[in-house]
Parts: structure tokens; C-alpha cells; sequence
């Protein structure tokens, strides 16, 4: 990275007067503790989300939000600068006054909260708001760089456009892994994709590209199973009765099992992609309503 770079980011950390985000955090957990929720220290997954408007909306308004929703877990992720960052950062800086400077800069901010994300989930979706200082992202981009490539005025950043993200994303979607994996699992799915490891190897792809493709892919994913959700819900009477006479489902005796095993039945008729649970509830007590009447039709699907 070139010296008068490294200066832009510099600035920001001068115009830095107070660890404001740490006393957002604490407002946080202030807020939840006086909404009777527990707070649980995390990181918040954005594959498969709704991105609150840190702008519009203040930490505290985002906990009331979340008791607001029915919640009891509220997830919060605290991002510190640590000294190890700091050196990491250093290290691909010239020697120079500059660098003096830069060390100085860093020092004062040393154990500053550089960004907070808040999560909580509401209908099996994530709702995520995060704020972070002018800093952070820039100064975690630089300690995550090689060296050679922070020296060099040669390293350029390769970025996808619109048009192969969706292309991406689109291929992404089609996975039947992807496709069952729950959200928090979707990153480590997507990444055995080869092209998507390949683009999280290479340094000169920006680290939001392979998110944005999850982002996307999850997307298309959510649409599909809107689609597919519509198209067997008029199916419904006709399923229940294939679930219901399906000797793994009459064996079970609990509503919480059935309601797992018709989550995992379904996948074999919505192609792989993920059904809402206020269908697979219908379909549970249409199946136990024909068990009880002791006529379940088997079907060929």
C-alpha cells in the first residue's frame, strides 16, 4: 500500500475523538437486560439476512425491536483492535517518519471498539445491524494484506461485476448442499465450491465478493422456496396423506419430532430447497388427523 494511502487512513483514526462504539455495546446490553433479554457474544453469519439501517435505526431501538419480535437470544459481536492487528499493519509500512506517526496514531487506539453487529432471529430469518468506526474496515483490510502487496504501487483490487455475481450466486444456488444448509452454515458450503474457493484465495479479490455471491445465491434460494412453498401448499391434502403413511412419521410420538421429520421429508419433494415451517405445521396436523381417522392413503409421488 502507498504511503499517501496509508495517510488517508490515518486520518480517520485522528478524527477519532472517543471508543464511541464501546459505549453503544454497552448500551446494548444496558437495553436487552432491561427488556429481559440475554445477550449471547457471537458472530452474526450475513449470508441469509435482513440488514437493519444503523442510520435510521439506534442500538437501543434495534434491542427493542428484538423483545419487540418475541425473541429470548440476542446475538452481539464486539470487533476490539488489539496490538496484534496493529503490528500486522505496521509491518507493510515503510520505515519512515510516517511510519512513526502511524505507530503513535494506532497506540491510542489500542483496545478501541472498531465495529459492533447485532443479531437476532425472527421467523427463521436473521436480522442484522452493525456499526463501525471510519477505521476499522480500512485498517483490517491492511493487516489481512501480504507485505509485499501493501509496498507495492502495482497491487490493484479485482473486483466482479453485477452480471458474474449473479452468475455466480446462480450457480451457488443450484447446489443441493447449499440449498439444505442452514443459514450459518451456508459460508462453509459455499466455499467447496471451486471457483468460490479460488476467489477467497486470491488476495486481489476483495474478501465482500464471496459474501456478496452467498448473499445472493441465498436470495435466489429464498425465492425459489416462496415458489415451490405456493405450488405444494395446493398439494397439501395429497402429501399429508403420503406423510402420514409413512412408517418413520407413525412412529413418532412427539409434535417437535414430527415437526424435524417432516422438514427433512419434505426436501425430497421442493427439490432440495428449504420450506417454511407454518406449511410443514399444516402438513404434521393434516398427516395426524389421517392417522386418527386410521386410512392413510400411500401415494406415489
Amino acid at each position: 500500500m502507498k504511503i499517501m494511502a496509508f495517510s488517508d487512513v490515518l486520518a480517520a483514526f485522528h478524527s477519532a475523538s472517543t471508543d464511541s462504539l464501546a459505549t453503544q455495546a454497552d448500551q446494548i446490553i444496558q437495553a436487552a437486560q432491561k427488556q429481559g433479554l440475554r445477550v449471547l457474544p457471537g458472530r452474526v453469519d450475513a449470508s441469509s439476512l435482513v440488514e437493519l439501517d444503523s442510520a435510521a435505526l439506534a442500538a437501543d431501538e434495534v434491542v427493542t425491536a428484538a423483545a419487540t419480535a418475541g425473541t429470548q437470544l440476542l446475538y452481539l459481536r464486539r470487533v476490539v483492535l488489539d496490538q496484534a492487528t496493529v503490528d500486522a499493519v505496521l509491518e507493510g509500512v515503510e520505515a519512515s517518519a510516517e511510519r512513526t506517526t502511524a505507530r503513535k496514531a494506532l497506540a491510542r487506539i489500542v483496545g478501541w471498539t472498531g465495529c459492533i453487529e447485532v443479531g437476532f432471529a425472527h421467523h427463521g430469518v436473521l436480522h442484522l445491524w452493525e456499526a463501525s468506526m471510519p477505521w476499522h474496515d480500512s485498517l483490517e483490510e491492511l493487516s489481512m494484506s501480504e507485505p509485499s502487496e501493501m509496498g507495492h504501487d502495482s497491487f490493484e483490487d479485482v473486483r466482479l461485476d453485477e452480471g458474474q455475481i449473479a452468475e455466480l450466486a446462480g450457480q451457488l444456488a443450484a447446489s443441493q448442499e447449499f440449498r439444505r444448509a442452514r443459514w450459518s452454515e451456508r459460508e462453509a458450503v459455499a466455499e467447496q465450491l471451486p471457483v468460490l474457493a479460488a476467489l477467497k484465495s486470491n488476495p486481489k479479490i476483495p474478501r465482500w465478493t464471496v459474501s456478496s455471491v452467498i448473499g445472493k445465491a441465498s436470495d435466489v434460494v429464498r425465492l425459489q422456496a416462496d415458489d415451490c412453498a405456493t405450488a405444494l401448499e395446493a398439494r397439501k391434502e395429497e402429501l399429508a396423506a403420503a406423510l402420514a403413511a409413512d412408517s418413520k412419521f407413525s412412529a413418532i410420538r412427539t409434535a417437535e419430532a414430527r415437526l424435524r421429520f417432516t422438514e427433512t421429508w419434505i426436501r425430497n419433494h421442493s427439490d432440495g430447497l428449504p420450506i417454511g415451517h407454518w406449511l410443514l405445521k399444516e402438513l404434521v396436523k393434516l398427516a395426524v388427523d389421517t392417522r386418527k381417522k386410521g386410512n392413510p392413503t400411500q401415494l406415489t409421488l
